[in-house]
């Protein structure tokens, strides 16, 4: 297993992974992840893009902001989401930031556990976040550092 920044070729698989993942939402525009900092994971064999995590990066708020995180089924429990989650906490850290924010739909207890073991708390529940009405909840890091290296 792997992670890497995202390149020009793996974006049909990026986005082929959030249809999957995602059926419910709309396709990101054509330039989204060329916009958004995108970390992919692969298995070690044939570099197969598995999932993708994607990110806002703020330099003047010191702030990265944690957007999609997305693994396809077949991968799943084999600790590629935690690989994404912490290589994008790597990412900032790299930069100098240590504040971190991100939000996950309420009944999403694996996203929950991910941020929680990472040194997340949660700051805000907010009704209606989500599109479909979803209540979304809002965790935040202002330290920076990894628990579960």
């Amino acid at each position: 297993m792997a992670t890497r920044f995202m390149n020009e070729s793996d974006d049909n698989r990026v986005r082929y992974i959030f249809a999957v993942c995602y059926p419910e939402r709309p396709p990101h525009p054509p330039t989204w992840f060329q916009v958004h900092p995108t970390i992919v994971a692969t298995e070690d064999v044939r570099d197969t893009v598995v999932g993708y995590t994607s990110l806002i990066i703020d330099p003047s708020e010191k702030l990265v902001h944690y957007r999609d995180i997305a693994v396809m089924p077949e991968y799943r429990g084999q600790n590629f989401g935690m690989h994404l989650f912490q290589r994008r906490q790597l990412a900032g850290m790299d930069l100098g930031i240590t504040s971190h924010v991100g939000a996950t739909w309420a009944e999403n207890k694996r996203m929950i556990r991910l941020f929680e073991n990472n040194g997340f708390h949660l700051c805000q529940r907010v009704p209606g976040y989500y599109p479909d009405g979803k209540e979304g909840l809002i965790f935040v890091n202002h330290g920076g550092g990894l628990i579960h290296a």
